[in-house]
């Protein structure tokens, strides 16, 4: 017995549901593994997640069967499912919303239920066991005119606003026919149109060169393809300025061919050369230098460090990743920008120093607002050099 989070169970109903595994599936079902399953009272195909899987007491009463594995191998183990559940109760969604959130789009599953007629049953026995029912006498005609099976969208749409849903049941319960649920990839692998030339350059050619003036983009077309030999659709309508349509009358003249091929989606790693060694300017060199014996001291203290860097470039989360590497933690950081008092003040920095060797004196303990304070003992200079105290 296998306990399954269903997908199409709301939040309300959102619980572990008991299932059936059938002997064909004995040992194949693993707990994180993903289901086929019927739910509900019209047995629709859902897909879910198994949680665990218990041996079936004798009182229990009868169980739906699991329909069909959709994974060959569990897709979440032991501590994926209890992050599945510890979700559930935390953000208040169902197991199923967790684990779509867990795996990757490419792997989610499209289900599609399609009632299909029993084999071997003539047209005339199913006319006389549904004489007492016209509405699933006709989707049993519909179903004969679709070779035998249709899905529910076509059903659906055969019906327009009538509800298909107990004539179904009328084919299902007379064994007429079955409901047959199937799995899809809801997302398929990328393609793309790939154009190849289909006969030697030279003929190419020589067919199109005839009408080149009058179909310059076939000849263009041909000239590339002659050259790379093959060539996405988008790209040739890119650099040619070409139309599908110009393709497709190449295609009929046999020119060239219109495939699809699958676009792999691999990252090539190739080989990267390593770096040299960095080579520090004049200035790089001397703050360097003044921090590594800064360092070197072996002692508590602090560096005032001032950069100024291109306009436009923003150093603050390389200086941060680069002191972090070098165990040096950063006390403060911090942008400045001129105000305008600050360039007020540095325009009027020679008037103000001209006025104070001229005599005028300030009050004792008090300083100009454009004086700068001293540094401290342990500060360095933006070359990196230590101050003099």
């Amino acid at each position: 017995m296998a306990k399954v989070a269903v997908s199409k169970a709301i939040y309300a109903i959102d619980k572990p549901y008991d299932y059936l595994v059938p002997p064909e599936l004995e040992g194949q079902v693993l707990p994180g593994m993903r289901v086929a399953v019927p739910f509900g009272s019209g047995n629709r195909g859902s897909d879910g997640i198994v949680l665990s899987l218990e041996r079936q007491e004798e009182n229990t009463p009868t169980l739906k069967p699991v329909l069909s594995c959709l994974d060959d191998a569990p897709v979440l183990d032991e501590k994926g499912i209890q992050l599945a559940l510890w979700m559930r109760e935390r953000y208040f969604c169902t197991v199923s919303d967790a684990v779509k959130a867990m795996l990757p789009a490419g792997m989610y599953f499209a289900l599609r239920d399609s009632v299909t007629l029993v084999p071997g049953l003539e047209p005339e026995q199913i006319w006389d066991l549904l004489s007492d029912a016209p509405a699933a006498a006709r989707l049993a005609e519909m179903l004969c005119c679709w070779g035998g099976s249709g899905d529910m969208t076509q059903i659906h749409t055969a019906f327009g606003a009538k509800d298909p849903t107990p004539a179904i049941r009328v084919l299902l319960d007379r064994k007429i026919a079955v409901l047959e649920t199937s799995a899809q990839r809801a997302v398929g692998d990328k393609t793309e149109r790939l154009a190849v030339l289909n006969m030697p350059a030279e003929e190419a050619m020589e067919l199109v060169a005839s009408r080149r003036k009058r179909a310059p983009l076939r000849y263009a077309v041909t000239e590339l393809l002659c050259t790379l030999g093959a060539a996405s659709t988008k790209e040739l309508c890119y650099f040619t300025g070409a139309s599908p349509a110009t393709l497709r009358s190449l295609e009929k003249s046999g020119i060239l061919t219109l495939e699809k091929h699958e676009v792999l989606r691999r990252v090539r790693v190739e080989d990267v050369e390593p770096a040299g060694p960095v080579e520090l300017n004049q200035e790089q060199e001397a703050a360097f230098r003044g921090l590594d014996r800064f360092c070197l001291r072996g002692e508590a203290g602090a560096a005032l460090l001032r950069l100024t860097p291109a306009e436009g470039a923003d150093p603050r989360e390389a200086v941060f990743r680069a002191c972090a590497g070098a165990d040096l933690p950063i006390l403060e950081m911090r942008r400045e920008s001129l105000s305008l008092e600050q360039i007020f003040l540095e325009l009027t920095s020679d008037a103000s120093a001209a006025g104070q060797a001229g005599g005028r004196r300030r009050p004792f303990g008090r300083r100009d607002s454009a004086e700068p304070e001293p540094a401290p003992e342990t500060a360095i200079t933006e070359h990196g050099e230590e101050a003099e105290p």
